[in-house]
C-alpha cells in the first residue's frame, strides 16, 4: 500500500490536486498508526490480560485499600504495567504482578489459570505477594510450554501439590513458598530435571523428602524451611553437585546427618539445618570441596560433636555467620571457634563452661553471643584487642565476675553490650567515653551512684541497670540523652526527688521504669513533655501528693503508679490517651521491637500486674494496656469518664479511699480482663450492665460497702465468694443467696438484671458450646494431627519448666537472630 501511494505521488501534479495530497497523507498516517498497534500487542493476548484483570478486580466491586491495574488501558498491552513483550514478535513473554507501582493487591479466592491459556509464548509468570487462593492451577498452567519461571509465593493456595506438577517440564524456577499447601511432596517433582531453584518453604507439607529429588541434578537452591517434614535426610544430596543454598530448617527431621554427604559440592555456600532438634549432627573430619559463607545448626543436636577436634569447620575460611545456638554443645569453648567466623558467631544457650578465652589471632568478628551458658571468671585484659571490630557482645546469663569498670572500658566502642544476669560488681566508672547504643547491666552486683559518664553526652538508646545496688539521687545535670528510648533503673536503692527538668533532657523516652526504689516527693508535671512515652512504671516508691495530670501523654499504654502515697482524686481526662480509648487497642508499631541500627534491634520487656505479675514482651507487650493505681491514698469518686477507655485491659484502683458508686459507664470496657475495685469505700449496687463484660477474667469488689444482688451470668457466674466478701449488704453469689423479700427498688433492679440475662441466655449457651467444641476438641485435633506443633509445644513446656527450675526467681536473658536482626529479650523477673 505504501508503494502504491508513493507511485501515485510521483505521477500526479501536486500543485493541481492539493486535496488529494491531504487525503493520501492522512491515509498514510492512519495506516502507520494501525500497523504500529497491530505489531505492538497481539489482540487475543490483550483480551486475555483484560480477562485476567477482571477476575482480580470485578468491575462492580471496590475493595478498600486496593487499586486496580489502572495502567491496563489502550491497545498496546506491551506498555502495561507488569507486562513484558518480545522485542520483535511482540508476544507477551513475561507477566510480573508482584511489586506493582499502583500497590495493587490481587485478590481471588479461586484463581482461574485458564485465563492465561492464550498467552502461549509466556516465559515467566510472577504472581507473588497477593491474596490468590484455591488449589494450585497446575493443569491449566502446564499448557504454557515455554514457561520456565513460576512464582506463586506469598498467597493463599491450599491443598496438595498435584502429581501433575511435572507437566511443567521446562521450569527452571519454581517458588510456591508462604502458602497453605499440605500433604506429602510428590515424587513427580523429581521429574522436572531442568529445575535450578525450588522453594516450598512456610507451608504445611508433611512426610519425607522424595528419593526422586536425586534427579534434580541442576538444582542450585533448595528451600524447604518451616514445614512438617520428617524422617532422615536422605543421601540423595550427594547427587546434587551444583547445589549452592540448602535450607531444611524448622521441620521435624531426625536421625544422623554428616556433612560428608555434601563434601563434593564445590559451589555450596549456605546451609541451614536449624530448628530440627532431633537431627543429630555427626563429627566430620573430612576436608570438603565447599567453602561456606553461612552455617546455621541452631536448635539441632550436636551433643556428639566434639569442638575440641576442629574437623571440617576449621577449614571453612569464608564463614560470615556461624550459628550454633541451643545445640547441646558442652565443655570449654576452643579458641579456634572464636576465629571461625568473620561476622557473626552465636553460641548461646549451650552448656559451655570455663573462662572466656581468646582466639589464636585477632579476628574480624562483628557480633558475638555467648549468653545463657555456664561461663565463669573475669574478662581477660586483652579481650578487646583480639576483637577490634566487634560491635555487639552478649555474655548475659553466665557466672562472670570482676569489676564492671573493666568490662565497660574494654567494650566502650561497641554498639551493644549485654552483661546482665552475672555476678559483676564494683562502682560504675566516673569518667568513661561510651559509644554504646544499648547497655544492659541488669541483675548484677553493681554499686555506687549513677555517674555522668553513663548518662551524659552519648548516643544511648537503651540503658538498663535494674536489680543492682545503685544508690543516690538522680541529678538532672548528669542527664543529657536526647536519643534515649528506654530507661530501666528498677530494683535499686535510688532516693530523693525527681528533678523537674529531668524529663526535658530525655525527650525521646518511650519506657521509664524506676519501680522498687526510694524516690519521694511529687511526680513532676513536666512528665507531660514526654510525648513519645508509652510505658510508665513508678510503683513501690514513696511518691506523694496528687496524681500527675498526664492528659497530653497520648501514646501511653501502661501506667503503674501503685504502692506509693499518692493522694487527691483520679483525674477525669484519661480519655485523651488514644491507646486506652481505641477499642482495637494500641498499634503494633509501639514496642514489639525497636531498631537501633541497620541490622540490630532490642526487644523491650515490661513487668506488669494482671492478676499476677507477668513479663510482657514482643507481640503481647504491643497489645497490652493497663492502669494500676492500687495501694495509694486516693480519694473522691471514680470518674465516669473511665468508662470511655474501651481499649483498656487492666484497671486496678484497689486499696485506696475511693467513695461513691461504681459508674454504670464501666459496661463500655469491653476489652477489660482485670477489674479490681476492692478495699475502698464504695457503696450502692454493682451495675447489672457489667454482666456484658465478656472478656472479664478477674473481678473483685471485696471490702467495700456495696449492697444488693450481684450480677449473674456470663463471666460473673465464674467468680468466687472472694470477689465479694467484706460487703455485708451483697447477696446472690455463691454461698450467700438473697432473702425472699427485697425492697421494691431492688426488685425492679433485679428484674432489669434478669431481663439482661434472659435476653442473652441463648447466646451464652451457644458461645459456651461453640467455645468447647472449637477450643477443646479443635486444639486436641490440631496437636494430634500435627506432629511438628505437638512436639514443639511439649518441648517449649519442658524448656520453660527447666528454665524456671534452674533460675528460680532470677531474671533470664536470651538473644536470637532472624533475617539479620538481633533481638534481645528478658525472660523472667
Amino acid at each position: 500500500m505504501i508503494c502504491a501511494m508513493a507511485a501515485t505521488f510521483s505521477s500526479i501534479s501536486l500543485f493541481r490536486r492539493p486535496w488529494l495530497v491531504m487525503f493520501l497523507t492522512l491515509a498514510l498516517i492512519l495506516h502507520l498508526s494501525m500497523a504500529s498497534d497491530s505489531t505492538s500487542c497481539n489482540g487475543s493476548e490483550r483480551e486475555a490480560l483484560l480477562g485476567l484483570k477482571a477476575s482480580f478486580f470485578p468491575p462492580n466491586e471496590t475493595i478498600e485499600g486496593v487499586e486496580d491495574l489502572d495502567s491496563w488501558k489502550g491497545l498496546n498491552c506491551c506498555d502495561w504495567e507488569g507486562v513484558e513483550c518480545h522485542n520483535t514478535t511482540y508476544h507477551v513473554v513475561g507477566l510480573n504482578l508482584s511489586s506493582l507501582r499502583s500497590n495493587a493487591n490481587l485478590q481471588s479466592e479461586n484463581f482461574d489459570a485458564n485465563l492465561l491459556t492464550p498467552l502461549e509464548q509466556l516465559q515467566y509468570l510472577v504472581l507473588s505477594n497477593n491474596k490468590l487462593g484455591g488449589e494450585l492451577p497446575v493443569e491449566e498452567i502446564s499448557s504454557l510450554k515455554h514457561l520456565y519461571w513460576l512464582d506463586l509465593s506469598k498467597n493463599s493456595f491450599e491443598g496438595k501439590i498435584p502429581e501433575e506438577i511435572d507437566q511443567l517440564l521446562s521450569l527452571r524456577h519454581l517458588n510456591l513458598s508462604n502458602n497453605q499447601l499440605q500433604g506429602r511432596l510428590p515424587e513427580s517433582l523429581g521429574n522436572i530435571s531442568s529445575l535450578q531453584f525450588l522453594s516450598l518453604s512456610t507451608n504445611q507439607l508433611q512426610g519425607t523428602i522424595p528419593l526422586s529429588f536425586a534427579n534434580l541434578s541442576l538444582l542450585k537452591d533448595l528451600d524447604l524451611e518451616d514445614n512438617q517434614l520428617e524422617g532422615t535426610i536422605p543421601p540423595i544430596f550427594d547427587k546434587l553437585r551444583y547445589l549452592e543454598h540448602l535450607n531444611l530448617s524448622r521441620n521435624d527431621f531426625s536421625g544422623n546427618f554428616s556433612f560428608s554427604m555434601l563434601a563434593n559440592h564445590p559451589n555450596l555456600t549456605i546451609v541451614n539445618l536449624s530448628h530440627n532438634n532431633k537431627l543429630v549432627i555427626l563429627q566430620t573430619n573430612d576436608t570438603p570441596a565447599f567453602q561456606l559463607v553461612e552455617l546455621d545448626l541452631s536448635y539441632s543436636d550436636m551433643s556428639k560433636y566434639d569442638l575440641s577436634v576442629p574437623g571440617f569447620l576449621s577449614n571453612q575460611k569464608t564463614l560470615s555467620k556461624l550459628l550454633l545456638a541451643y545445640s547441646n554443645l558442652s565443655g570449654s569453648i576452643p579458641p579456634w571457634v572464636l576465629g571461625a567466623s568473620h561476622n557473626w558467631l552465636y553460641l548461646h544457650g549451650n552448656m559451655f563452661t570455663g573462662q572466656l578465652v581468646l582466639p589464636p589471632t585477632p579476628t574480624d568478628l562483628l557480633k558475638l553471643d555467648l549468653s545463657n551458658n555456664r561461663l565463669s571468671g573475669e574478662l581477660p585484659k586483652e579481650y578487646h584487642s583480639f576483637f577490634p571490630h566487634l560491635s555487639e557482645i552478649n555474655v548475659s546469663g553466665n557466672v562472670l565476675t570482676g569489676n564492671v569498670a573493666s568490662y565497660l572500658h574494654a567494650f566502650q566502642g561497641l554498639d551493644m553490650l549485654d552483661l546482665s544476669v552475672n555476678k559483676i560488681s564494683g562502682n560504675l566508672p566516673l569518667e568513661l567515653s561510651l559509644n554504646l547504643l544499648f547497655l544492659d547491666l541488669t541483675n548484677n552486683q553493681v554499686t555506687g551512684n549513677l555517674p555522668a559518664s553513663i548518662t551524659y553526652g552519648n548516643r544511648l538508646r537503651a540503658l538498663w541497670l535494674s536489680n543492682n545496688h545503685l544508690t543516690g539521687p538522680l541529678l538532672s545535670e548528669n542527664f543529657n540523652l536526647l536519643q534515649l528510648e528506654s530507661l530501666r533503673l528498677d530494683g535499686n536503692s535510688f532516693s530523693g526527688t525527681i528533678p523537674k527538668n529531668l524529663f526535658l533532657r530525655i525527650p525521646s523516652l518511650k519506657v521509664l521504669n524506676i519501680r522498687n526504689n526510694n524516690f519521694s516527693g511529687s511526680i513532676p508535671v513536666e512528665l507531660e513533655e514526654l510525648s513519645n512515652l508509652q510505658v510508665l512504671i513508678l510503683r513501690e516508691n514513696r511518691f506523694e501528693d496528687g496524681l500527675p495530670v498526664m492528659c497530653m501523654v497520648k501514646r501511653l499504654t501502661i501506667l503503674d503508679l501503685s504502692r506509693n502515697n499518692l493522694r487527691e482524686s483520679i483525674p477525669p481526662c484519661f480519655q485523651n490517651i488514644s491507646s486506652w480509648v481505641q477499642n482495637s487497642g494500641p498499634s503494633l508499631e509501639s514496642l514489639n521491637s525497636t531498631r537501633i541500627g541497620t541490622e540490630t534491634s532490642y526487644r523491650e520487656v515490661v513487668s506488669f500486674t494482671k492478676g499476677n505479675n507477668y513479663d510482657y514482651f514482643g507481640l503481647t507487650l504491643s497489645l497490652m494496656t493497663g492502669i494500676d493505681l492500687s495501694q495509694n491514698q486516693l480519694q473522691g469518686h471514680i470518674p465516669t469518664e473511665l468508662g470511655l477507655l474501651k481499649g483498656l485491659i487492666v484497671l486496678n484502683i484497689s486499696n485506696n479511699h475511693l467513695t461513691g458508686s461504681i459508674p454504670a459507664s464501666f459496661d463500655q470496657l469491653r476489652r477489660i480482663e482485670v477489674l479490681d475495685l476492692s478495699n475502698n469505700k464504695l457503696e450502692g449496687r454493682i451495675p447489672p450492665q457489667l454482666v456484658l463484660l465478656y472478656s472479664l477474667s478477674t473481678f473483685s469488689v471485696a471490702n467495700n460497702n456495696l449492697s444488693g444482688v450481684v450480677p449473674n451470668g456470663f463471666q460473673f457466674s465464674t467468680f468466687s465468694e472472694s470477689s465479694y466478701h467484706g460487703n455485708p449488704g451483697l447477696c446472690g453469689f455463691m454461698g450467700k443467696p438473697c432473702s425472699t423479700t427485697l425492697p421494691p427498688s431492688e426488685v425492679n433492679e433485679d428484674e432489669e438484671e434478669d431481663s439482661i440475662w434472659e435476653k442473652d441466655n441463648l447466646v451464652l449457651y451457644a458461645v459456651i458450646a461453640m467455645g468447647f467444641i472449637v477450643g477443646f476438641w479443635g486444639v486436641l485435633a490440631f496437636f494430634f494431627l500435627n506432629m511438628k506443633w505437638r512436639t514443639l509445644c511439649f518441648e517449649t513446656m519442658d524448656r520453660s519448666i527447666s528454665s524456671l527450675s534452674l533460675r528460680g526467681k532470677s531474671r533470664g536473658y536470651s538473644s536470637f537472630s532472624s533475617s539479620g536482626v538481633t533481638s534481645y529479650s528478658v525472660l523472667g523477673k
